[in-house]
């Protein structure tokens, strides 16, 4: 008898359990009304999911209580629970957050959308800039921006910084302009690395330049122009290209303070080596030349 009705408590369980789960059926559609093939629809927390076909349709296996999850390529995602219906008609709406309209600042200070932009133009995050510290901003986007080449000085601190911009382009001068807040800036310096060594520019020292006193603290974000279109609002000044920066500014709501500090220790490489075999001999037959030229005026 325990053995009949184990198995009728078995085979009501399964009857159970198969009752709850149901096919779950409907039709995807967009803001506009028109079907979305390609939608894809997924019972959270498990493998299961779906694809609408053409006409917008699906057709899924879920249980009551679980959550269905409809995404599709720059729509909001949306999750409905199952209830008691089988049928579930979604319909997809644009969010802020897929808005694919980012603004990008050009040349003087113009914002336009990036597809609009017919020229590269490569946007680099304040947060970026501070990320690993350095006391040159411009050391900072060594390795982050495609296309720009960046040499740091031997120098050290505040020593300049030699940037290539999609390579040489000039024999006599390749660096780039710098904009500040639509203000170009003129990057001149004493001793650049790219000075013949014994120059009268510089000589054998580097004096910095103007670009390795701007404070990375201060900046929200940095703009590359690449190449004569991006910069030719400049004229020849941006011929090499143009590196934009845009200081940050006030903003409405509480008041934020944040402060950073940067230690920075260095010491010689390697320092030049003289002789010193040859100085007390030098000093014995310098003192005995003098001495014997004495001897002959007395």
């Amino acid at each position: 008898m325990k053995k009949i009705f184990l198995i009728f408590m078995i085979v009501f369980t399964a009857q159970v359990s198969l009752a709850q789960v149901k096919n779950v059926k409907g039709v995807i559609t967009g803001s506009d009304g028109m079907p979305l093939p390609g939608a894809s629809v997924l019972v959270q927390g498990s493998q299961k999911g779906a694809t609408t076909d053409f006409d917008g349709l699906y057709t899924i296996e879920a249980q009551k209580g679980q959550t269905l999850v409809f995404s599709y390529v720059g729509l909001e995602t949306q999750s409905i629970v199952v209830g008691d219906a089988t049928t579930i008609n979604v319909k997809m709406v644009s969010g802020a957050s897929n808005a694919l309209s980012e603004v990008v600042v050009t040349s003087l200070g113009i914002k336009k959308t990036r597809k609009s932009l017919t020229y590269a133009a490569q946007e680099l995050k304040g947060d970026e800039l501070v990320r690993v510290k350095d006391a040159n901003v411009i050391n900072t986007i060594a390795g982050k921006i495609a296309g720009v080449a960046v040499t740091k000085s031997s120098g050290g601190t505040g020593g300049s910084t030699k940037v290539l911009i999609r390579g040489n382009s000039s024999v006599s001068n390749s660096q780039p302009l710098y904009v500040i807040d639509g203000i170009p800036m003129l990057n001149s310096g004493s001793g650049q690395p790219n000075d013949t060594f014994g120059s009268l520019s510089g000589g054998n020292r580097d004096g910095g330049d103007v670009v390795s006193l701007v404070n990375p603290d201060d900046y929200e974000g940095m703009t590359v122009l690449k190449g004569a279109t991006a910069s030719v609002l400049y004229g020849s000044q941006g011929a090499n290209g143009v590196i934009l920066l845009s200081s940050k500014k006030a903003k409405e709501g509480k008041a934020n303070i944040s402060a950073s500090s940067v230690t920075t220790f260095e010491t010689a490489a390697y320092l030049p080596k003289f002789q010193s075999d040859y100085i007390a001999h030098s000093w014995v037959l310098m003192n005995h030349g003098e001495l014997n030229k004495n001897q002959a005026t007395m």
